[in-house]
């Protein structure tokens, strides 16, 4: 957290709340070749994503296993990597440049590691469009990942329509030395100080995993919920390809991350085996810390017991199976 941010406790689904986020790995790309090497190593289509547009991609290793979940942002002259990972997995940029860069030979293609340089604060609520048009002097963006620069805090600041809550939620990336400046615009104009643990809500909620917590180190890219979001399967061959069509050709894995919902007294931990007709069918990845209602939950469940409207038990008690979001 920043200085200037006292954070209490702030529901993301009904007041809007400021999360700082700065410790997340980000990683630039510039130069002619940038775009292409990283459509090369990604599930999505970057060579198409139009300046000011984004999108969610996972980066796998030859066997198809996630690498890396990202959210790319394509601006003018650079694309900027959003890593998605869990507080154990901090140092994610430094581990994507090494990883991209193993594979340059001829490009013209630059990495910076951006992530002490730049704070990212998430800006989540309903309102928090208004919000961010009051703090900023600007008519925010609507389109899911439509980014725009914030040119008073510096060259590369800019803000995005985000994923990462269910409601509406933007992310903004700024100078390190400029955060406080923009927190206190933004709580100015009615953006409570949240904290990590209301993001952490927020996202379970949106059935968003992280690299970390929810996706292990096998884990495949059909396995996480995040097809539509990640996947074009009408690209050109990029690493980790094969496993991914092999498996659309299939139809179906064997497992899928879920979300769940516990009663609001109920206590699990990630881990912790689920079962159905008294046999274990997964574990819970990523607990939310109550907030009123139920408890919320991610986990990775066997195919046949994640289907929505399941009960499945666990040593902290039943947990149903949600449908899942569109």
């Amino acid at each position: 957290m920043t200085d200037a941010m006292d954070a209490t406790s702030v529901p993301l689904f009904e007041a809007v709340g400021v999360v700082d986020l700065s410790a997340r790995g980000k990683l630039e790309l510039s130069g002619d070749d940038a775009v292409g090497l990283l459509h090369k190593f990604c599930t999505n289509d970057v060579n198409n994503l139009a300046v000011d547009a984004g999108c969610e991609a996972f980066v796998l290793d030859a066997k198809g296993h996630v690498q890396f979940y990202l959210v790319v942002h394509r601006r003018a002259d650079r694309l900027v990597l959003e890593c998605l990972s869990g507080v154990d997995e901090r140092d994610d940029a430094a581990r994507l440049l090494k990883f991209l860069d193993r594979y340059v030979i001829r490009e013209k293609v630059k990495f910076v590691d951006r992530t002490q340089e730049w704070g990212e604060l998430l800006l989540a609520g309903p309102g928090a469009k208004e919000v961010l048009a009051t703090a900023l002097k600007i008519d925010p963006p609507s389109e899911c990942l439509r980014a725009m620069s914030v040119a008073e805090f510096g060259d590369a600041a800019f803000v995005a329509s985000g994923v990462q809550s269910a409601t509406t939620n933007y992310t903004l990336f700024a100078p390190r030395e400029r955060i406080d400046e923009v927190v206190a615009r933004l709580t100015a104009a009615g953006a409570a100080a949240a904290t990590l643990g209301d993001y952490e809500a927020a996202r379970i909620d949106a059935g968003l995993p992280l690299l970390g917590p929810d996706i292990k180190p096998k884990a495949l890219a059909q396995e996480l919920d995040r097809v539509d979001q990640t996947i074009n399967f009408r690209k050109g061959c990029y690493l980790g390809q094969e496993t991914v069509a092999r498996l659309d050709a299939v139809g179906h894995v064997n497992k899928t991350l879920v979300r769940l919902a516990f009663a609001a007294d109920a206590r699990p931990t990630p881990e912790m085996e689920l079962r159905l007709a008294e046999q274990v069918v997964g574990n819970i990845t990523s607990v939310a810390a109550p907030q009123g209602g139920a408890v919320a939950a991610l986990a990775i469940v066997r195919t046949g017991a994640n289907q929505p409207g399941k009960v499945l038990e666990a040593a902290a008690g039943p947990a149903a199976v949600l449908p899942r979001l569109k």
